[in-house]
Formats: structure tokens, C-alpha cells, sequence
């Protein structure tokens, strides 16, 4: 399902981390382990490339959308 070429094409971290975040959802929906896997993977990636690239650019962000993380 991912194509090689524009993996290395992409250079924006939150681009790819995004795209991970559809791959996993659409693996869900279908079924397709594998698919979850890779677009978990990809999404790791991406955070590891934002963590290096943070003390170039400044600080990652750290946004998340997570329901389950409490409020303050």
C-alpha cells in the first residue's frame, strides 16, 4: 500500500505522521492488520524525524487529540 518513492519525497514530519494516522484508521476499518501496523510505524517515524529536527526549527509540537489524556 506504500509507495516507496513518496516516502522519500516527503520531507514534512507532521505530512507523514498524518498519513500514518489515515493508513491506521483505514486498516482498522477494513480490517487489515498490517495496514495498522504500517501506518503506526510511519507515524513513529515521523515523531522521531519532529524530535530531531526540533532543536533546528524549535520546539515539536506537542498538540495531541487524545480524549483520554485529562484536563487541567
Amino acid at each position: 500500500m506504500t509507495d516507496e518513492k513518496s516516502d522519500k519525497r516527503e520531507k514534512s514530519a507532521p505530512v507523514r505522521e498524518a498519513k500514518g494516522a489515515a493508513q491506521e484508521a483505514i486498516g482498522k476499518l477494513l480490517g487489515d492488520d498490517q495496514a495498522v501496523r504500517d501506518g503506526r510505524e510511519r507515524q513513529r517515524d515521523a515523531a522521531k524525524q519532529q524530535d530531531a529536527e526540533a532543536p533546528k526549527t524549535g520546539a515539536r509540537n506537542t498538540d495531541t487529540n487524545n480524549p483520554k489524556q485529562e484536563q487541567e
